[in-house]
């Protein structure tokens, strides 16, 4: 009680630009916690200008491997499944997250971890993707794109590659390869216009909300295993197959996208 009462008579003696300098360079829970003893505080999570310092100095600042460091841990179970997010020095502290969907099994995170305290979940193939913040424990639903709104008569399937973050635009993309096949079982036709692909690239944008198609001619086709793909400073790193005929072996190379200029690279 005492401490909740100095905080507030701090609160209110504390010029609100030197309270401000202070608490954007707080972790998230740090700051969620101490809006609860001034409502300025707890306002400035709704400020732009706020949580772009914030954003901006958690992004430039080096931090312990164990700030706010958190696992994801998804139980299986017969009739449903929960997602759980372990945290501390021995992950000792856990949490139930709120998963929109119900059931979490099924879902993988693309990339090596998070980015920027954000991470990226999708289904095996084609379906709901969703964007988390296990912090604060918030979603956002990543709609379908074009593609995937397509008739009976074809097959869609999905390879999910990276996901990033575009410093140059402060935007968080998610890139991946589809490949639409012919169901054999229907003999329709469709006119696909732009989408009307046998393979082709794809990146959502969180920014505009929205999925385009980059310019692309690279033929090497991803591998399945998400350890093999991984972000570092604005670029996303994969490995992948490729064989020029039949009667050679497949050789290996590594695929890297720049997130910003739309740049591909292999090696």
């Amino acid at each position: 009680m005492y401490d909740k009462f100095v905080a507030q008579k701090l609160g209110n003696h504390l010029p609100d630009d030197l309270a401000f300098s202070i608490l954007f360079k707080l972790p998230l829970k740090s700051l969620k916690r101490y809006g609860c003893l001034h409502k300025s505080w707890a306002l400035l999570l709704e400020n732009s200008n706020f949580m772009d310092l914030f954003r901006n100095n958690f992004i430039s600042n080096q931090h312990s491997y164990y700030d706010d460091t958190s696992l994801l841990l998804c139980l299986d179970q017969p009739d449903n499944s929960s997602l759980f997010s372990l945290s501390g020095r021995s992950f000792q502290n856990m949490e139930k997250v709120n998963w929109p969907k119900g059931h979490c099994s099924g879902y993988f995170t693309l990339g090596s971890s998070s980015i920027n305290g954000i991470i990226c979940l999708h289904p095996y193939e084609l379906g709901t993707m969703y964007l988390l913040n296990p912090s604060s424990g918030e979603f956002k639903i990543i709609p379908p794109s074009p593609i995937e709104y397509i008739p009976d008569s074809m097959c869609p399937y999905s390879r999910y590659v990276g996901f990033g973050y575009d410093c140059a635009r402060d935007d968080y993309k998610v890139i991946r390869q589809l490949f639409l096949y012919p169901n054999e079982d229907t003999e329709d036709t469709y006119d696909y216009g732009e989408w009307d692909i046998s393979e082709s690239w794809e990146i959502y944008s969180l920014r505009s909300n929205s999925w385009r198609k980059p310019k692309s001619d690279i033929y090497i086709y991803p591998r399945c295993e998400e350890l093999n793909k991984f972000y570092l400073e604005g670029m996303c790193h994969w490995l992948g197959d490729w064989r020029e005929s039949y009667d050679e072996p497949e050789k290996t190379y590594l695929v890297s996208f720049d997130l910003s200029n739309d740049e591909w690279f292999i090696t």
